[in-house]
């Protein structure tokens, strides 16, 4: 019964992550959501499979450096500010860790993969034009703008803009890596018109680390096709790309800024391309503002090297209690100063073996299909790595879900 299949259960669970902040149950203030429960049914049928057939687990190395980074997350309860904190968010880490151990062992297969990666392509579509409608109804005149920017930034589905941009981020590597690619795995108009959505949201987002992510995931997206043969350099072809983005880039601005209501403070279009050329200089407010607290969380780490001060306590540093939490805006810094040395190390080669783990992956297949999908997997993981400098990434599932992709054994052609 495919609704009892835990391949599938996975893949839809992966699905609904992309509505973010949509609650289905509140405990206290744990949020149940709407993605948990396939999760939790898939386990429940994966570990009964388990003891009444004995069927093997695949457990990659990785994953007991993963198993050495959550001890350090559960000894970092002992100097916690706050431990209802710590013990939530540990909740939600294992949440994670479990959605990346079910991708591993459902997504075995090219058939289950391709299942996986259309989920995703799907959930794109709702989630953008769900994007689009909330920039357009927030922005109308007379509507407040919240958080001092001159505009409402587009949120989709997501408790704020920074994760939204991360969502986009974690598609984008997906998209892209399909539609430079000769191989067609969805519909060509669908995929198109879901690239152009991400542009255009993409833009009035404005979170820098995202346009980051963004160029990252096309230079890494680009090269690994040529690497691994799927397409072969060409700078002509390079270049009409670039342009081609650029072009679009630019038309997403128009339209971005045609449909946004700004406030009385000044003008979308100016404001946008101020945010770009402060990339380079590096010299705005906020930026200013997130050195200094990535410089006291790495000073945190210096001063608790075993224990941390607590997972999901690093907003402590930055002035205030921040009861609810909050983040340096790295998410490094943030493992650093929460975990201590220890944590930060092992996370470190965790990430590490993902990459060596999704390189081999793409090197063995032989399925063009699925080395695109790959391709997609690892320019997404690496451009949220990028994008988790500015905005911590490893308290979304996004980054997880990647990463599971990667470390997938290597595929059978049977299902």
């Amino acid at each position: 019964m495919v609704l009892l299949n835990p391949g599938w259960l996975t893949s839809f669970a992966v699905f609904l992550t992309a509505f973010g902040t949509i609650t289905l149950y509140q405990i206290g203030s744990i949020h149940i959501r709407p993605y948990q429960v396939p999760l939790v049914v898939s386990v429940l049928i994966i570990f009964s499979q388990f003891l009444l057939n004995k069927r093997r687990l695949f457990i990659p190395t990785h994953f007991y450096i993963l198993f050495l980074f959550l001890l350090t997350v559960m000894i970092s309860i002992i100097n916690a500010k706050f431990p209802v904190i710590t013990l939530k968010q540990t909740i939600l880490l294992l949440v994670y860790i479990i959605l990346f151990f079910l991708i591993i062992n459902t997504c075995n297969t090219e058939k289950k993969l391709l299942l996986l990666y259309r989920f995703i392509i799907i959930s794109c579509f709702f989630v953008c034009v769900y994007g689009m409608y909330m920039m357009v109804i927030e922005n109308l005149p007379g509507v407040p703008k919240v958080g001092g920017y001159l505009f409402n930034r587009p949120k989709s589905f997501f408790a704020e803009p920074n994760e939204f941009g991360q969502y986009l981020v974690f598609i984008f590597g997906y998209i892209f890596s399909e539609l430079i690619s000769k191989r067609k795995i969805v519909g060509r108009i669908f995929l198109w018109i879901n690239f152009l959505l991400i542009l255009i949201l993409l833009v009035a987002n404005i979170s820098r680390g995202s346009w980051l992510g963004f160029l990252i995931i096309i230079c890494s997206v680009i090269y690994y096709q040529n690497k691994f043969k799927l397409r072969r350099t060409n700078f002509g072809k390079i270049f009409k790309i670039i342009v081609l983005f650029l072009t679009l880039w630019v038309t997403g601005l128009f339209f971005a800024s045609e449909i946004i209501s700004t406030s009385e403070k000044g003008d979308f279009t100016a404001y946008t391309i101020a945010r770009i050329f402060s990339l380079a200089i590096a010299q705005d407010e906020t930026f200013l503002i997130r050195l200094e607290n990535n410089k006291k969380a790495v000073e945190t780490m210096i001063e608790c090297p075993f224990t941390g001060i607590g997972f999901g306590n690093v907003g402590t540093i930055s002035g205030g209690d921040y009861k609810y939490g909050g983040t340096s805006s790295n998410f490094l810094s943030d493992i650093g100063a929460e975990t201590g040395i220890f944590g930060l190390a092992s996370f470190l080669f965790f990430l590490i073996a993902i990459f060596k783990k999704g390189l081999k992956n793409i090197k063995n297949t032989k399925n063009e299909k699925t080395k695109i999908i790959f391709i997609g997997a690892l320019g997404s993981y690496i451009g949220l790595l990028v994008n988790g400098l500015t905005y911590a990434s490893h308290i979304l599932p996004f980054l997880w879900i990647s990463a599971g992709i990667l470390s997938t054994k290597k595929l059978s052609s049977l299902d």
